[in-house]
């Protein structure tokens, strides 16, 4: 994480400049931007800022020297403008109350409504969240057309950032489908195919596109890390949700087993249904998404355990890493010190408690 972590302080600095000058001027026009300000700069900047790194961790590593520290820390910021857009509305989508260890931003204005003795205080936060998440994705399209590239290179990052941004809205409308359906009716190929949409594209795949593309090199390099992304992207979510169900709330920021509260379709879960069967498959379909004690989540845990499914999802785990690490190997023939970036990237998303 330390390599990533050389990145934060900038991109720090950008979020709060770019945050602050989209939103400071509105404050004429009524009292929610300055408020809205605050709320998304902290939203922001209590992620791990994972994306928005990648863009100069990728162009550092591929030796360049071609666009300005300050247009890529802009990049950067934009990056992390549309994951906070993702988070704030995926919140809404999910229920979820808390992100991070605070309250999410609908569930800040729900609470507005409620101190302001509003007639429906439910519906205000929800709708001021989507407003508000509206709003970071703006902010992020904004700041990259004010780039300060080659219009055509400036127009190419544009188009694809947008093309990206489409893919993950419709891998989001699976998962929120898949929520919205029995256990037994969503496959373990479907979860993993919407996590390579929706994590492995955005998360790896996007950033680390960006840095190559502004570091000059062609479609086909790009083509490659991309499907390496999509790869990581894979490991990423599996190794989250292993972090969701051992991990305690201080690490996670969310109360524990809150995946299991809300009966969604991880690689866990749809694995132990394919081994599980009779009146304990009949208990665990009953079970997700009703989930109502902490006795509840121990019998879960106590199945997995019994099927040797943390097993199992560790031997896909290590099926996901050699791929990965197939395709670092053709790279390296050309990319030698990318490659060895790649290498910790990968050694570290597979390794992480958090």
């Amino acid at each position: 994480m330390t390599r990533l972590l050389a990145y934060r302080e900038d991109i720090d600095r950008q979020l709060r400049i770019q945050i602050g000058s989209a939103l400071e001027h509105l404050g004429l026009i009524n009292d929610f931007a300055p408020e809205l300000r605050n709320r998304l700069e902290d939203y922001a900047l209590r992620g791990k800022l994972i994306r928005g790194s990648l863009v100069p961790f990728t162009y550092d590593l591929l030796g360049a020297d071609t666009v300005s520290r300050e247009d890529l820390f802009k990049i950067a910021a934009a990056i992390e403008l549309f994951q906070s857009m993702l988070l704030v509305h995926d919140d809404i989508m999910d229920q979820d109350d808390v992100r991070r260890g605070k309250p999410s931003i609908h569930a800040q204005y729900r609470s507005d409504g409620r101190e302001g003795g509003l007639a429906d205080p439910e519906h205000y936060g929800l709708s001021l969240g989507i407003c508000a998440g509206d709003v970071s994705a703006f902010i992020a399209f904004g700041v990259l057309s004010r780039l300060e590239l080659v219009p055509l290179l400036r127009s190419k990052l544009i188009s694809f950032v947008a093309d990206e941004m489409v893919l993950v809205g419709v891998a989001q409308m699976q998962d929120v489908h898949h929520g919205e359906l029995p256990p037994n009716k969503v496959s373990l190929e479907a979860v993993e195919r919407m996590y390579r949409y929706k994590t492995g594209r955005y998360t790896f795949s996007l950033a680390m596109s960006l840095g190559s593309q502004l570091a000059g090199r062609d479609d086909a390099f790009r083509k490659t890390i991309e499907d390496f992304g999509e790869a990581l992207g894979i490991i990423f979510q599996i190794v989250d949700d292993k972090i969701g169900l051992f991990s305690p709330e201080e690490k996670t920021g969310k109360p524990a087993g809150s995946d299991l509260y809300e009966g969604k379709k991880t690689v866990y879960m749809q694995t132990l249904l394919a081994e599980i069967s009779g009146p304990d498959r009949d208990k665990l379909e009953a079970l997700l998404g009703n989930i109502e004690s902490k006795e509840d989540i121990g019998w879960i845990m106590d199945q997995l355990d019994r099927h040797g499914i943390p097993d199992r999802v560790e031997a896909r785990l290590r099926e996901l890493s050699i791929e990965c690490r197939g395709m670092i190997d053709e790279i390296a023939a050309r990319e030698p010190k990318f490659a060895e970036g790649l290498r910790w990237l990968l050694d570290f998303n597979i390794e992480r408690d958090y």
